[in-house]
């Protein structure tokens, strides 16, 4: 595969059930094994409060950047597979959760379909999206602004810098 037919995304990872680091690990580790997609960046991970439902543990975030020939309806169908290969259960809207695997930007513009909006359609609003995301550029713009300017009305206090997400 040429470079000229690979796009860009970010994909966020979370997760706050069970071992979250390792759940983060075990994700980055599935998309690195895909055939089809190349990681070429990772934030590091971030413990943050959760968000929607309140009345639940702390999540651990990353964003990893990655490469790749497919359209967004396949990484879809890949991050979704990936996500019930590690047991994600979708129990609950904003619940709890052992690995969430959202596609937040591509470098090929807007997508909305019944299934999915790109860009993540409260990426714009959510810090523990946008600070890990404005580790990896400036380039990268949401609603026509980088992660740093959203970050300016955002408070961003809770989102802790925990560790490391190896392998890029």
């Amino acid at each position: 595969m040429s470079a000229n037919d690979q796009t860009d995304y970010v994909v966020a990872l979370g997760s706050n059930l069970g071992d979250r680091r390792q759940n983060l690990r075990t994700a980055l580790s599935a998309l690195q094994a895909h055939p089809a997609i190349e990681v070429v960046q990772s934030s590091h991970i971030y413990e943050t409060p959760p968000w929607g439902d309140l009345n639940q543990w702390a999540f651990y975030n990353a964003c990893v950047r990655i490469k790749t020939p497919l359209n967004p309806d396949a990484l879809l169908e890949f991050c979704l597979t990936t996500e019930v290969s590690m047991g994600r259960m979708r129990d609950k809207k904003w619940g709890p959760r052992l690995i969430d695997l959202d596609i937040v930007w591509w470098s090929g513009g807007k997508v909305e379909t019944e299934h999915l909006t790109i860009p993540h359609p409260f990426a714009d609003i959510r810090a523990f999206v946008l600070v890990p995301l404005s580790e990896l550029g400036d380039d990268i713009k949401i609603n026509h602004c980088t992660a740093t300017v959203l970050l300016e009305t955002l408070d961003q206090a809770e989102c802790a810098k925990v560790a490391s997400l190896p392998g890029t």
